[in-house]
C-alpha cells in the first residue's frame, strides 16, 4: 500500500554509503509536479533507491528500480527507514513501495505511460483517471502540469537506416545512424534505445555525452549501451522532436558496465566490469546462508544453476562452508539467501564492484556477489516443468547467475538473460548468445590483471561438473616417520551430505565419517593409500592419495675402506645403508675434508702422518644412527736405495729403503730377486746397471746404480791408502809397497783364472814376462782384510 503517490520529475542523483558502509544507495531529488494521494510539504522530496557509485566503489542491484536523470512519471512511495548520509534538498525521505514496479514511466512525446505490466495510452485521459478512482483523490496539481502534452514541432528527425541489424551491448561497439534532422549539435539531443528491462515498448534514453563518438544533422555514432534492447531506434533531437527507424537492431547479448561519476559529480561514461580471481581458485565462491542451506531442494537447484554457466562458459563458481552472515551488505561474503523481496521480484543479484584510475583510464571489477530469492513465493526446486501455479527456481537462479556474471537483461525469451519469467514456465538451457556474452567476459576477464588484483582463471571444462561434489583433501606431511601425527584436511567441492575417510594399513586411526580434519599417525614404514568417499544427493566421488611412512632411525654404517693411508689424497666409502638418505663424516686430524660431506664417499687430503679418527653416521628426516668409527694409519712414500761391494764375481747388495713392505732387485743382468740384502755372484767381469724397487701400499721407488764387475774386484786403479803397486802398468817386473803385513797374495787375469799365488809377501819382485797384456787383479789378504787392486801389465 503506497503512503504517496506523486509524479514528477528527477532532477539530481547521488549515491552514499549507509552509516554502517555495508550498503550503496541513491538519493532520487524528484521535483513533484502534482499529488494523487498523501501530502508533502513542498514540490521537492528524496526517493531512495538501491545501488549506485560512490567514487571508485559501486553496487548494481538486477532487477532494481533504477530511475535515470529527468526521468518524467508517477511514483508509488512508502517512507523509508533509510535516512541519507549526505545532505538532501528534502527532509521528505521516501522508497519505493514494490521496488520496479514503483514507478510508471511516462513519454510525454507519445503520450504513453509504462507500467510493469501494463502500458497505458493516453496519459492524462487514462492513467491519471485509473489513479484517481484508486485513490479515491482528486489530483493536486503543485506546479507546471507535467500531464500537459509536449507539442512538437513539424520538423521531427527522420532515421533512414542503421549500419548494423545484429549488435552485442555494453562492449563499446558503435552503432551508426543515418538521416536528416538530427541537429547540427547534440545540444540536448539524445538516441533511445528499447528498454531491456521491461520489453513493453518504452524506450531507455541515452544522455551521456560520452556514449557519443559524434552528432551531426544526417550521422550520428553512438556506442551502444548495456542497457539496450533488441527493437528499433529512436533519436530525439534538441527540440524533443523524435524519429523512429524502421530497421531494427537484435541485440545477442548485453555486458554489464559501471557508470563512473568523475570529480565534477557529472556522469562520464560506462566502463565495462571485469571478473578477477577473488577465491583464490581463480573466480569466485559462494557460501548459503543458514536459512538457504537448510532447505536441500532450492541447494540442489541452485548447484545445477552453477552447473550450467560452468559447463558452458567456463564461469569459476564453486562453494565454499555455509555462513551464518546474513542479509546483502558489503562483507566480502558471496550469500544465496532466502528473504522477503520486493513484490513481483522473484530474485536479485546485487554486483558490488570496487574501481581505480590507471593511465588516466578508468577500471571496475567484481568484488563481491550477493543473490536473495524470494521466500514467499511458491518456488518449484524440481528439474522438469513445474506447476502452472509455480515459479521454476532453477530457472531464476540460473538467470540471476548470468546477472553475477556481467551479463544484463535482453528481450528475448529463448534465453537465460530474457527479462521475465512468468509461472508455469521453464528455462535452464544457455542460449548461444548467453554462452557467447559469458564467453566475452572470461575472454576479457583472463586477458589483464585488474586494479592489481590476480587475473580470473576459467574453470577446465572436463571438471566442470559440481552437482556431484568433488572429492579431495589435503595432507600436511606427505612422508611421515613412524609414530608422527598426519593432519588430513578436507577440501571437495560442492554440498557433500555424507564422508567416508580410509587412511591404509597401520594407521592409528583406521577410517572415520565425518568431515575432519582427522590426525593420527602410523606404526611402521611403507606406502599407504588415503581414500575419501564424498557423497550428495547426486552422487559420489571419490579421491585418493599416496604417502610413504619413512623407516624411521637407520642403522650404524660400515666404513669399507683400509686402516692404511698416504699422504696425499684419498677416498673413503661406506656401505649404503638401507633406509639412509644421506651421510656425515667428520674427520678427528691429520687432514681436510674436499667436497661435500653427505655423500656415500668421501675425500680427504692427509696432511699428516700418525694414526687419525674417521666416524660417519647414517641420516634420513626420521633421525640419525649411531657413529661407525675407524682408525687411519697414514704413512709416507717408499723411498728406495742400496750400498754394494764385491768379491771376485761376487757382489754383497746392502738394502738402505725406507718406509717399504717390498722390495725386488734387478741386477742388470735379467736377473732379479725378491730378497733384501743378499750377495750376486756374476758371470763375467763388466759393467752393470743394477735396480731396486722399494713399495707399499702407498706408492713405488726405484733407484738404479752402475756396478763394474772386473775379476770380481771393486778395482780403484790400483791404490789404496795401504798397499802401492809399482810400476802400474807394469813391463816384465813389478813390487807390491805394503806398510801392513801380507798374508797372501793372488793374481787373477780378465776370465777370473788365478796366474800367481804368493804366500808370506816379503816386498820381492814379481815377475810378469810370461802374462799376457791385459787388465789383471792382485788379490791382498792381510791382517786388516781382503783388498783387490787393479794391474794392468804392457
Amino acid at each position: 500500500m503506497s503512503d504517496l503517490v506523486v509524479d514528477g520529475k528527477v532532477i539530481d542523483q547521488q549515491s552514499f554509503w549507509n552509516s554502517e558502509h555495508t550498503y550503496i544507495y541513491t538519493k532520487n531529488t524528484i521535483e513533484v509536479s502534482g499529488i494523487f494521494k498523501g501530502n508533502i510539504s513542498s514540490n521537492y522530496i528524496e526517493v531512495i533507491t538501491r545501488g549506485g557509485v560512490v567514487g571508485m566503489d559501486a553496487l548494481v542491484v538486477e532487477p532494481a528500480l533504477n530511475l535515470e536523470m529527468n526521468d518524467i512519471g508517477l511514483f508509488l512511495l512508502k517512507g523509508s527507514n533509510i535516512k541519507p548520509t549526505i545532505q538532501s534538498v528534502s527532509n521528505e525521505v521516501y522508497a519505493p513501495v514494490a521496488s520496479i514496479q514503483s514507478f510508471i514511466k511516462y513519454n510525454l512525446m507519445e503520450n504513453v505511460a509504462y507500467g510493469y505490466f501494463e502500458t497505458y495510452s493516453g496519459i492524462s485521459s487514462n492513467l491519471a483517471n485509473e489513479v484517481q478512482k484508486i485513490t479515491e483523490t482528486e489530483y493536486k496539481q503543485i506546479k507546471k502540469n507535467t500531464l500537459d502534452l509536449i507539442i512538437k514541432p513539424l520538423a521531427a528527425p527522420v532515421v533512414n537506416g542503421l549500419d548494423k541489424d545484429t549488435v552485442e551491448a555494453g562492449i563499446g561497439n558503435l552503432l551508426t545512424i543515418t538521416g536528416s534532422n538530427f541537429g547540427v549539435i547534440k545540444g540536448n539531443g539524445y538516441v533511445e534505445f528499447l528498454d531491456p528491462n521491461f520489453g513493453d515498448g518504452r524506450y531507455y534514453p541515452l544522455y551521456y555525452p560520452t556514449s557519443y563518438k559524434s552528432w551531426s544533422n544526417s550521422k550520428i555514432e553512438v556506442y551502444i549501451p548495456p542497457r539496450a534492447g533488441t527493437g528499433k531506434i529512436r533519436v530525439v533531437n534538441n527540440s524533443s522532436e523524435t524519429g523512429t527507424s524502421n530497421q531494427t537492431i537484435y541485440v545477442k547479448y548485453a555486458h554489464s558496465n559501471a557508470v563512473y561519476k568523475g570529480g565534477s559529480g557529472v556522469d562520464s561514461g560506462f566502463f565495462q566490469t571485469r571478473l578477477i580471481n577473488l577465491s583464490g581458485n581463480g573466480g569466485y565462491r559462494w557460501q548459503f546462508t543458514d536459512n538457504f542451506s537448510q532447505k536441500t531442494t532450492a541447494v540442489n537447484a541452485f548447484y545445477r544453476a552453477l552447473e550450467t554457466w560452468r559447463c558452458g562458459t567456463g564461469m569459476n563458481w564453486d562453494v565454499g562452508n555455509n555462513t551464518s552472515a546474513s542479509g546483502v551488505a558489503k562483507d566480502n561474503v558471496n550469500i544465496v539467501q532466502f528473504t522477503v523481496l520486493d513484490a513481483g521480484v522473484l530474485g536479485v543479484c546485487s554486483s558490488w564492484y570496487n574501481g581505480c584510475i590507471s593511465g588516466g583510464n578508468v577500471f571496475y571489477y567484481v568484488s563481491e556477489l550477493d543473490i536473495s530469492f524470494d521466500s514467499t513465493r511458491n518456488w518449484y526446486f524440481g528439474d522438469v516443468k513445474p506447476g502452472v501455479s509455480q515459479y521454476d527456481f532453477e530457472t531464476v537462479a540460473t538467470h540471476e547467475l548470468g546477472h553475477g556474471h556481467q551479463l544484463t537483461h535482453v528481450i528475448d525469451k529463448t534465453k537465460i538473460m530474457h527479462y521475465s519469467l512468468t509461472n508455469g514456465d521453464r528455462n535452464t538451457t544457455l542460449h548461444e548468445h548467453d554462452i557467447e556474452g559469458g564467453g566475452y567476459v572470461r575472454d576479457q576477464s583472463m586477458a589483464n590483471a585488474v586494479c592489481g588484483n590476480s587475473k580470473f582463471v576459467p574453470i577446465n571444462y572436463q571438471n566442470c561438473n559440481i552437482t556431484k561434489p568433488k572429492a579431495d583433501f589435503t595432507i600436511n606431511i606427505v612422508s611421515p616417520c613412524p609414530g608422527t601425527n598426519v593432519r588430513f584436511t578436507d577440501a571437495s567441492e560442492g554440498k557433500v551430505n555424507t564422508y567416508a575417510w580410509s587412511f591404509g594399513s597401520g594407521a592409528s586411526t583406521a577410517s572415520a565419517t565425518t568431515v575432519g580434519p582427522h590426525t593420527l599417525n602410523y606404526d611402521s614404514k611403507g606406502e599407504r593409500t588415503i581414500k575419501l568417499i564424498v557423497t550428495n544427493d547426486f552422487g559420489s566421488d571419490t579421491a585418493s592419495k599416496t604417502i610413504t611412512v619413512q623407516p624411521g632411525t637407520p642403522e650404524i654404517p660400515v666404513i669399507a675402506t683400509t686402516d692404511t693411508a698416504c699422504l696425499g689424497q684419498n677416498f673413503y666409502y661406506v656401505g649404503k645403508v638401507e633406509d639412509a638418505s644421506s651421510y656425515l663424516w667428520t674427520l678427528g686430524s691429520g687432514g681436510t675434508v674436499v667436497g661435500g660431506s653427505t655423500d656415500t664417499v668421501l675425500r680427504i687430503n692427509w696432511n699428516q702422518t700418525g694414526s687419525h679418527l674417521i666416524s660417519v653416521v647414517a641420516k634420513n628426516s626420521c633421525g640419525t644412527s649411531a657413529a661407525a668409527t675407524r682408525n687411519v694409519d697414514v704413512i709416507e712414500p717408499a723411498v728406495s736405495d742400496f750400498s754394494w761391494s764385491n768379491s771376485g764375481l761376487t757382489v754383497s747388495f746392502v738394502n738402505l729403503s725406507t718406509n717399504y713392505n717390498s722390495t725386488k732387485w734387478f741386477y742388470g743382468n735379467g736377473d732379479s730377486s725378491m730378497l733384501g740384502n743378499n750377495d750376486y755372484k756374476y758371470a763375467k767381469r763388466g759393467k752393470f746397471t743394477v735396480s731396486l724397487n722399494a713399495s707399499n701400499v702407498c706408492s713405488d721407488s726405484t733407484i738404479k746404480k752402475e756396478i763394474e764387475i772386473d775379476f770380481g774386484a771393486s778395482i780403484a786403479n790400483g791404490q789404496l791408502d795401504k798397499f802401492q803397486i809399482v810400476p802400474n802398468p807394469v813391463s816384465g817386473y813389478f813390487l807390491l809397497k805394503s806398510e801392513a803385513r801380507i798374508l797372501e797374495i793372488e793374481v787373477f787375469d780378465e776370465l777370473g783364472k788365478k796366474v800367481f799365488k804368493c804366500e808370506e809377501y816379503q816386498n820381492q819382485s814379481i815377475e810378469t814376462k810370461s802374462w799376457n797384456a791385459g787388465i789383471y787383479v792382485l788379490r791382498i789378504i792381510s791382517e786388516e782384510g781382503i783388498h783387490n787392486l787393479k794391474l794392468v801389465v804392457e
